[in-house]
């Protein structure tokens, strides 16, 4: 009966844990579980009675018989090392999930092989890799190989097995009826001991080699140990199923709750989920543990470490805590039901909670405790309430809700309010001096000095009665809500402010922590200061900021099991801290509280143009099928779904981008190669292993090599017939004009030819397709934009015998664009006129200019040795003549004559011979004759550094 007790002692306390509830609201099957697995890509595998459910930390998906299921009960679960999930319903069959599919007896070849003839009671995988299940008649065992084989049972034919358990010796133990059995092949058997028959069922027993108990008529838990040589009975509540921890702990999974019994004690040590039944529990690979219930769904238990009074018992309403104070072996705990006494342990550990002062005697929360030996003085709304070794409250009060109180001296106490900063008289509590008025949020008293808070900082009164605000020494006070004041052994202050931490020293700030530099929440509103660190309540949860050495800052939050994130005020007590928050007391030991965490990044869905593909380390896409979607997630069950995603697209964005979107897509993506690098970051900071994806979108033919060549020749082709179309037509409307006219035009239609030369166009061509090709589009469409608009000036000025000044820098300029884009800009160019020239009304023989800027490119710029080329193109009037000077500074007229003689030459332009011959025509016809000069440009040292053309025309207007 002692043992009786234990079990509803522990029913019965107020002590709670923490924990994350998935129901059906959150995509659960439903809310009867029966059992839990997690797979090798860290998913957790819930089976149900309405489907098996699997869940990735952020969401659940759900098989069924639509999916393939035999049946919706799931009763057993087992994830096998490669990453198969088997499942076992409740009707007479097994199918497992692989790779997106649910293979069952009807699809797949394996199972198809195997006749049951009950449910399966069991499945283990053998260290050979060997699946083995049993139902009560049969063993089956799938090899490695992908092979079954059939092995006979202990007891063969009379067997009635019961249950299948893995030892970690290799070894597996197997139950038939009331006797168990050890072997390593299924060939040989040893019989260990015998169990009462018809009391060993698969849950609620629990089989090994030197412990064994079973779940017994009238709720009683038979425990037999061999290795410590006991044997004995315990009463317990009804039983789902007993689990080992260890050698002397056992899990006890009842309609209770789940119980951590100590077999050599035979004392319950923790208790978990109190009234709610527990069918089953399970360690995930972060080591958080997960109970599965017969009516609620499944619980996370977020920590064993932090622990929680919510309430007075079970059934009473929950009390929000705004004030922590030590108080000998216990600590008072203000709250809005009354003064709470939490009493503690020599380590600082929370034992039990109980009313300290009855809830009736205040009407407002306590806010303010202070303990002087046996009197205890508490703050609630304006009234001061004190009392002397358990004698009846007196209490006064006064105007504004008190935040705060702290003994000035032995006789004055000060209270911090809501209207004002009062000076009490003790212990007649008679308010004796407003010292100031105005709302204050907290208060230090510091050697006759008070340090008190306000909405807009923080100002001292120093024992003179004069003020100081410390936000004119320190900005980052001024004008901030000030929520706690905390001094250091050493003197230092502490300050928690609306916007983060700061640090001061004789009145000069020092060290600042804001969300900046690693604080959870701007709103910091409260703190306290331990050996080597800062302890910080915020909106957001609890912060642990390493001053001592510096170091890092942890964040403690509900995921780590706190019962609300929203910190009103801090204690330390031995190596125990404690946190009011809304919901009660959360206290953890400093020491062994631990944020160790994993985050595993696993790819789900991939969908090409909506189609859904496998998942893969590579893809290759059509041109015409390049919109690509990528499915992941990243599980980390502590993070609660807190986890961030950072990727990027290498041959596309070499910047790193980042979401929380558990999807990319990637639309009309150019032809070429891709990685995808992908990684995932939990709120702890820990990083996933990257995914790496490769993707090729194939070139479409109209840009390939071949597509791109054909198409070259045919625009030569048509832009040579569209040359000479023009040409022809010109001949024949001048076929009337003089002999020397028609010499004159042929000349012109040779000079054409030799400015539009295959050898230029074919250059041409060459450079938009190494655009094209090199995938710069913009360069390609620049160029060839600028080479269909010479073509067409060319052919326009072709039809005029004169131009004006205007249209001929037009086309210089045009013509300069497009070489200087072909030569990728190894040359700078300038084509100016004089202001005095009237470059609309001044006119001159077209076509006469180009093959001089021509002539500067192919024997000046390009002989050059170094970079920095320079055309320079210039128009003037020189009394009534037209100057046009062409220099550039190339390497002279000698050095370009001996380069010519010692090289061949592939292609010889004609357009400088046939201009000087259309030139001598045209002075045939004219009094004033054009004139042509050449002459080589000479710097300061009277060295060659170029080649000046200076062509004269008369002025035609």
């Amino acid at each position: 009966m002692l043992c009786c007790s234990l079990f509803f002692f522990f029913i019965g306390r107020s002590q709670e844990f923490s924990y994350s509830h998935y129901t059906t609201r959150d995509g659960l099957a439903s809310k009867v579980v029966y059992c839990m697995q997690q797979d090798t890509d860290g998913f957790m595998w819930f089976g149900t009675e309405a489907g098996v459910s699997r869940f990735d930390g952020t969401n659940f998906k759900t098989f069924t018989m639509r999916d393939g299921l035999p049946d919706n009960a799931i009763l057993r679960l087992f994830a096998d090392s490669r990453g198969r999930v088997w499942i076992m319903p409740f009707k007479n069959s097994i199918c497992y999930y692989y790779k997106g599919k649910i293979h069952t007896q009807e699809n797949d070849s394996l199972l198809a092989k195997i006749r049951l003839t009950d449910f399966v009671m069991g499945c283990v995988e053998t260290g050979n890799g060997e699946i083995v299940i049993i139902d009560k008649k049969m063993i089956w065992a799938f090899t490695p190989e992908d092979k079954v084989t059939n092995y006979q049972c202990p007891r063969s034919p009379e067997c009635y097995l019961t249950k299948l358990v893995n030892q970690d010796t290799k070894e597996i133990l197997m139950m038939d009826e009331q006797q168990v059995y050890a072997t390593k092949d299924f060939k040989q058997y040893h019989y260990l001991f015998n169990i009462p028959a018809k009391q060993a069922g698969e849950g609620t027993a629990l089989v090994t080699r030197d412990l064994v108990c079973w779940y017994s008529p009238g709720n009683m838990l038979h425990v037999r140990s061999l290795r410590y040589k006991i044997e004995y009975e315990v009463p317990v509540p009804s039983l789902n199923t007993i689990l080992k921890l260890d050698d002397s702990l056992l899990c006890l999974n009842t309609s209770r709750g789940s119980f951590i019994f100590n077999i050599l004690t035979r004392q319950i040590s923790e208790h978990f989920l109190s009234n709610r039944n527990v069918s089953n529990c399970f360690t995930d690979n972060e080591g958080g543990v997960w109970y599965s219930t017969i009516t609620d769904g499944v619980y996370r238990l977020r920590s064993r470490r932090v622990k929680n009074f919510r309430s007075l018992g079970a059934g009473e309403q929950n009390f929000h805590v705004f004030e922590l104070q030590k108080d000998r072996n216990a600590i008072l705990v203000g709250t809005d039901m009354g003064c709470m006494e939490l009493k503690t342990d020599e380590t600082g550990a929370g034992l039990s909670l109980s009313e300290k002062f009855d809830g009736a005697s205040f009407n407002k929360p306590i806010k303010s405790v202070i303990i002087r030996g046996d009197t205890h003085i508490l703050g609630s709304g304006p009234g001061v309430f004190v009392s002397s070794k358990g004698a009846p409250f007196r209490s006064a009060m006064h105007f504004g809700a008190i935040k705060q109180m702290d003994f000035l001296n032995d006789r004055e106490l000060v209270l911090a309010t809501s209207g004002g900063l009062l000076l009490i008289d003790f212990p007649s509590l008679r308010c004796t001096k407003v010292l100031r008025e105005g709302r204050t949020t907290s208060m230090l008293i510091r050697r006759d000095s008070i340090f008190f808070g306000t909405l807009t900082g923080l100002l001292i009164r120093k024992p003179d009665g004069m003020y100081d605000d410390l936000g004119d020494q320190i900005p980052f006070l001024k004008g901030r809500k000030i929520n706690a004041i905390r001094e250091a052994s050493d003197g230092t202050i502490w300050v928690a402010a609306f916007g983060g931490i700061v640090e001061i020293r004789n009145h000069e700030m020092g060290r600042v922590f804001g969300t900046n530099n690693g604080l959870s929440s701007e709103d910091c509103r409260t703190l306290v200061i331990d050996r080597n660190c800062i302890w910080v309540g915020t909106d957001k949860g609890l912060d642990r900021v390493f001053i001592d050495p510096p170091g890092s800052i942890i964040h403690y939050s509900t995921t780590d099991g706190l019962g609300s994130n929203m910190i009103n005020t801090l204690l330390v007590n031995g190596n125990y801290l404690y946190a009011g928050t809304p919901e009660g007391v959360s206290f953890f030991n400093k020491s062994t509280i631990n944020t160790n965490s994993r985050c595993d990044l696993r790819l789900l869905n991939v969908s090409i143009d909506g189609a859904a593909v496998a998942p893969a380390v590579s893809y290759a896409l059509d041109y015409n099928k390049r919109n690509i979607r990528f499915d992941y997630v990243g599980i980390s069950y502590r993070s609660e779904g807190d986890i961030e995603y950072t990727y990027r697209l290498r041959g596309f964005d070499t910047a790193w981008h980042r979401t929380r979107q558990t999807s990319l897509d990637f639309i009309a993506l150019p032809a070429g190669d891709y990685e995808l690098e992908l990684f995932a970051t939990n709120k702890f900071g820990v990083e996933s292993k990257p995914l790496n994806i490769a993707m090729l979108i194939k070139t479409p033919f109209w840009q390939t090599a071949w597509f791109i060549t054909l198409s070259a020749i045919l625009l030569m082709g048509l832009t040579w017939m569209l040359v000479t179309e023009r040409s022809k037509r010109i001949r024949e409307r001048e076929k009337a004009a003089q002999a020397i006219q028609e010499k004159l035009q042929d000349l012109e239609q040779k000079a054409l030819r030799a400015q539009m030369n295959p050898h230029f166009i074919f250059n041409s061509l060459n450079s938009i397709q190494g655009f094209i090709l090199d995938n710069d589009a913009g360069s390609a469409n620049k160029y060839l934009s600028s080479f269909a608009r010479l073509i067409r000036q060319t052919l326009d000025n072709s039809a005029h015998s004169e131009i004006s000044v205007e249209d001929e820098i037009n086309y210089l300029v045009t013509y300069l664009q497009l070489e200087q884009l072909r030569f990728k800009h190894s040359f700078n160019y300038s084509v100016k006129a004089d202001p005095e020239v009237n470059k609309s009304q001044t006119f001159i023989p077209g076509m006469v200019l180009q093959p001089f800027v021509e002539n500067a490119i192919r024997h000046g710029i390009q002989n050059r040795q170094q970079q920095g080329g320079f055309i320079q193109v210039g128009f003037s009037l020189c009394q009534d003549w037209l100057c046009c000077t062409i220099t550039d500074n190339g390497p002279g007229r000698e050095v370009v004559q001996a380069l010519k003689s010692s090289q061949h030459i592939e292609y010889q332009s004609r357009g400088m011979q046939l201009t000087t011959e259309r030139i001598n025509v045209l002075n045939l016809q004219q009094k004033r004759q054009i004139s042509l000069e050449m002459e080589d440009v000479l710097d300061e040292a009277g060295n060659v550094s170029g080649t000046r053309i200076i062509v004269k025309f008369p002025v035609n207007h």
